[in-house]
């Protein structure tokens, strides 16, 4: 009777474990979390409100995201923490974005990463196009003369090619001639006898107007017009019109310092 009992309770502890295993092997690892935005991609102008709204499912109870800022691939170091905006509230998070000129040059990427109570992430980003003006591009840049076609000819001189001009906001500009200069009257032997002391741009954005003056008496001398005939954030290209024919300029773009 003894052993009997013995071996009922022995099978009865077996069938327990057994069981205990089964209910353990069922349990379903955790998920990891599953993050959306509603706005991708964006353009605008300078000064647009780009707006965007991160949701997702999540299997553990949401414990933060971080929003990283780039510009171009860079990271945006100046942005929240060494680049990165932690938030705590929760989703789903609204995210919003006044554009500025710093993404001219290249677009800014914005990236959510969101982790939940297990340590499990998902992540989604938001590039942004910025859209900006012939004269926001003008002044955001520095342009080097690197081209002159006259006649269908390219009639750049060499000491010509270093020659970089500044524009700025207020309408003024300047010019650095470089270490090249020209020799036995090439025409860089005039350099600095006119000074280039302010530029205008139509309301149209497709007439550019240089104004010099002299440089030993400050008085008016001429002004260049330029027909603009292309313009983007690596070059532009225009025409200008004399008694000699048309001339047409190439410049290309230069990081300010």
């Amino acid at each position: 009777m003894r052993r009997n009992l013995l071996w009922v309770l022995g099978m009865m502890t077996a069938v327990s474990l057994v069981f205990t295993s089964c209910g353990d092997d069922d349990d379903p690892p955790p998920v990891a979390p599953e993050v959306s935005i509603d706005n991708s991609s964006a353009s605008g102008d300078i000064g647009d409100v780009i707006t965007a709204t991160i949701s997702g499912e999540l299997d553990g109870a949401f414990a933060k995201m971080e929003i990283s800022k780039f510009i171009g691939t860079a990271p945006d170091t100046d942005y929240g923490t060494n680049g990165v905006l932690e938030v705590t509230s929760g989703l789903p998070y609204n995210f919003s974005y006044t554009i500025g000129t710093e993404g001219i040059e290249n677009p800014i990427r914005f990236n959510f990463l969101v982790t939940d109570a297990n340590d499990l992430t998902d992540e989604v980003d938001l590039v942004i196009t910025t859209n900006a003006s012939n004269e926001q591009l003008l002044v955001s840049f520095n342009w080097r003369y690197s081209s002159l076609i006259w006649e269908g000819a390219e009639s750049i001189l060499p000491c010509e090619e270093d020659n970089v001009f500044s524009f700025e906001a207020d309408g003024s500009m300047s010019v650095d001639y470089g270490a090249l200069t020209g020799e036995g009257g090439g025409s860089c032997d005039f350099d600095g006898f006119a000074i280039y002391d302010g530029w205008a741009m139509n309301a149209a954005q497709d007439t550019l107007q240089w104004f010099r003056a002299d440089a030993f008496t400050g008085a008016a001398t001429d002004t260049v017009t330029y027909s603009i005939k292309e313009f983007t954030q690596s070059q532009w290209v225009a025409d200008e019109t004399n008694i000699f024919g048309v001339f047409e300029y190439t410049y290309t773009a230069v990081p300010k310092n």
